[in-house]
């Protein structure tokens, strides 16, 4: 092997390992592009929780997201991402063993019963009727009996009903404010009802051939309010159990097309790619019921194709003192840039959509915090590459009754030792740098012979 040879590789090999021992020293947060400092510093151990928001999950694709966390030398702090939890209280409602001492007729329709609790029996919170009646409505008036005799009114014309003809809207239960009675007076009002037969009879009546009279004739029938049961039951707060924590989410942007041809609503809504679980819509309408279904995007690339992800029906049923309403969507959780909400409208007018309103779960990423640590939050790699950590330390902590301390986060500043995936020693060969580098060095090597050359000749 000649000298000139030996140069140039000697000259190339030196090269490399200068790019390769830049790019093995590049810091393990290196490829982040964006940076957040963690605000709380902490005077003793904490379990901290920190928030993902939306401009974490704007900048992160991959799911879960992609982020790291360092202290101030650079130094990698291990992370547990998990959906936040809430504490809640669970209600249990025993049925109070009572029996029906009495029941009356009453004038305008009415009947009473007397109702006596049993003397081990908790105070009654509220009374249930059990019927097999369909599309009706009651008025129901409850009063306490003292021991003289003397009566005091809980509840006047509370309304129990069921709409099955409009809607799968159905309540037989009365509240009752607190009180300690043993014996009620329960009274039930329009106990008769009249019911519209669907059939109809006509009857026609010609002469010459003619007709010269028609009677269209209905069957009525009276329906009296049937009842299995009155139940009085109690209700009570029983041990806690956990949930996940839901909370609203902006959105980007919302519209509203209606869409005569398909007798279709459609609202397209626009996130910023956080995980959606439901939507919330108000609508100015009353006395409604319509489905509605939730679609995202098949293809990312193209967006022309939809899937559906969740359906339900929206209702508002308001009526007199009647008040029921349902206009909330929820499906598994879902994480995509845009939503579409199909409203079928058959041959009803569009409802008018006012609002749209998304929620979703919280996610927090939970670590160990040492007392005065400043940390930071690097997010938005592309592409992701989600971290393995060691996290049994943390989810034992977590396990063990120590509550996560709320950690806040600092504005998004651009991350100083940021360096691109394509910086590595690969990346390196194929750039620009790399070729006028190689350029260089062939020009030296080519000089050095040249001058040899010469020197030869002279």
């Amino acid at each position: 092997m000649t000298l000139n040879r030996c140069f140039a590789i000697s000259a190339i090999a030196a090269l490399l390992t200068g790019f390769a021992g830049t790019a093995g020293a590049a810091s393990p947060i290196s490829h982040y592009p964006s940076m957040r400092p963690v605000l709380t510093v902490p005077a003793q151990e904490e379990l901290a929780a920190v928030t993902l928001d939306s401009r974490i999950w704007a900048a992160s694709p991959g799911t879960p997201p992609d982020i790291r966390f360092a202290d101030a030398q650079d130094i990698p702090i291990p992370h547990l991402l998990r959906k936040a939890a809430a504490q809640r209280l669970r209600t249990v409602r025993d049925n109070c063993r009572s029996s029906v001492d009495a029941l009356q007729e009453l004038p305008d329709n009415r009947i009473e019963l007397t109702v006596t609790l049993d003397e081990k029996a908790p105070f009654a919170t509220g009374l249930e009727f059990a019927t097999p009646l369909q599309d009706f409505e009651r008025q129901i008036t409850v009063q306490g009996i003292d021991a003289d005799g003397t009566t005091t009114v809980l509840v006047e014309n509370a309304l129990i009903y069921d709409y099955a003809r409009f809607a799968d809207v159905r309540r037989c239960t009365v509240p009752l404010p607190p009180n300690r009675y043993r014996r009620f007076a329960i009274s039930i009002g329009n106990v008769t009802d009249e019911q519209q037969s669907p059939r109809r009879q006509i009857s026609r009546t010609y002469e010459q051939g003619s007709e010269v009279r028609m009677i269209d004739e209905g069957t009525v029938t009276a329906r009296p309010f049937r009842m299995d049961a009155v139940q009085l039951y109690a209700e009570r707060q029983a041990e806690s159990y956990r949930v996940e924590r839901e909370e609203p989410i902006p959105l980007n942007a919302w519209r509203v097309r209606d869409m005569p041809a398909k007798k279709q609503t459609v609202i397209e809504i626009e996130t910023h790619n956080e995980p959606v679980t439901g939507f919330t819509l108000q609508i100015a309408d009353r006395n409604f019921t319509r489905r509605i279904r939730v679609e995202v995007p098949a293809d990312s690339a193209s967006g022309d194709t939809w899937r559906p992800v969740g359906s339900a029906s929206l209702s508002r049923i308001a009526f007199r003192n009647l008040l029921h309403e349902q206009l909330r969507i929820s499906f598994a959780e879902q994480r995509a840039p845009r939503f579409r909400l199909l409203i079928e409208n058959q041959d009803n007018p569009p409802l008018d959509v006012t609002a749209a309103e998304a929620f979703g779960p919280v996610w927090q990423a939970l670590y160990l915090a040492v007392p005065g640590q400043q940390a930071r939050l690097n997010y938005g790699a592309a592409p992701p590459t989600p971290a393995r950590y060691d996290t049994a330390a943390i989810e034992r902590v977590a396990g063990s009754g120590f509550e996560p301390v709320p950690f806040s986060l600092g504005e998004t500043v651009e991350n100083p030792h940021y360096r691109q995936p394509g910086c590595s020693l690969t990346g390196l060969i194929g750039s620009r740098s790399f070729f006028i580098a190689a350029v260089v060095i062939m020009i030296a090597v080519m000089a050095a012979a040249l001058v040899k050359a010469t020197r030869r000749l002279a």
